[in-house]
């Protein structure tokens, strides 16, 4: 497990380790050989980490604040939790999905989010929205 951000020294340990605080540019390369992102954060509402993740065929699983849920929920992969006990049972049954399954999923993953945001997807959003 990598830890990224300027908090977690706490939890850095056997398999855990902190990557500190890293640019957009940095962390791309760690999400195309992650299985699984998980966004903690309490105060986020749709962070750009989650698109991003999905853009790789990285799933996230995200606590259950703001628009974070939605945006898994619309990706359609991944999932969001409201207590450890849930995120530890998330993470046990991901552990248990075959490789060859998590990559099917991860490409499709891919695509979706490609779908919802990419510029033209995006433009087209906004355009639907000032039209009306």
């Amino acid at each position: 497990m990598f830890l990224i951000g300027t908090g977690g020294g706490e939890f850095v340990g056997p398999n855990v380790q902190r990557l500190g605080g890293l640019a957009a540019k940095k962390i791309v390369p760690h999400l195309d050989s992650w299985d699984v992102l998980i966004n903690p954060s309490r105060a986020e509402n749709a962070p750009l980490v989650i698109g991003e993740a999905a853009s790789r065929g990285c799933c996230a699983f995200v606590a259950d604040e703001g628009g974070m849920a939605s945006m898994v929920s619309d990706l359609g992969g991944g999932s969001s939790y409201n207590s450890e006990a849930r995120l530890t049972a998330l993470l046990e049954a991901q552990a248990h999905v075959p490789h060859s399954v998590r990559h099917q999923q991860g490409v499709a993953l891919a695509a979706r989010a490609r779908e919802l945001y990419s510029v033209p997807s995006v433009v087209d959003a906004y355009l639907e929205v000032y039209q009306k």
